[in-house]
C-alpha cells in the first residue's frame, strides 16, 4: 500500500523538478515555463489534498 501511495506522490514532484531544472538551464521561454507550472500546479494540488487525507487516516 506505502508503495502505490509513494509512487503517486512521487510522479508530480519530479515533474516540478524537471520544469525547475529546465528552467534552471534557461531551456524554456516564459510563456513555456508557465504554462508547464499551471499544469503542475493542478498536481501539486492533488497530491497535497491526498497528503492531507493520509494524515488525517493516521
Amino acid at each position: 500500500m506505502f508503495s502505490i501511495i509513494a509512487h503517486d506522490l512521487r510522479s508530480p514532484l519530479n515533474s516540478l523538478l524537471g520544469i525547475l531544472s529546465l528552467s534552471d538551464m534557461q531551456l524554456l521561454t516564459p510563456e513555456e515555463l508557465q504554462e508547464l507550472l499551471e499544469e503542475n500546479k493542478k498536481t501539486i494540488k492533488s497530491v497535497s489534498y491526498t497528503m492531507d487525507n493520509l494524515l488525517h487516516w493516521a
